[in-house]
């Protein structure tokens, strides 16, 4: 996350934001828990497990809608 969804303000390396004290930790948490899903889908991708990898790809869509999360999604459906 670059910005604070309430106030905009850049983010730095802090769960708090810095000018308008909202507590960004949850929402940390969740990107992160995304990025490692569509991680762990590349993984299963590699060693052929397509549909575990279609899995970890759309319960990391339904945490965060991100760009690879989007391409991995396609790539799947099309490799199926």
């Amino acid at each position: 996350m670059e910005r604070c969804p309430i106030c905009k303000a850049c983010i730095k390396d802090n769960s708090i934001c810095n000018r308008c004290g909202t507590d960004l930790s949850r929402l940390l948490t969740i990107e992160s828990q995304a990025a490692y899903l569509c991680n762990q889908a590349i993984k299963l991708l590699i060693n052929n497990k397509i549909d575990q990898a279609q899995i970890a790809v759309k319960q990391s869509l339904q945490l965060k809608h991100t760009q690879i999360a989007f391409v991995l999604q396609n790539f799947i459906q099309n490799s199926h």
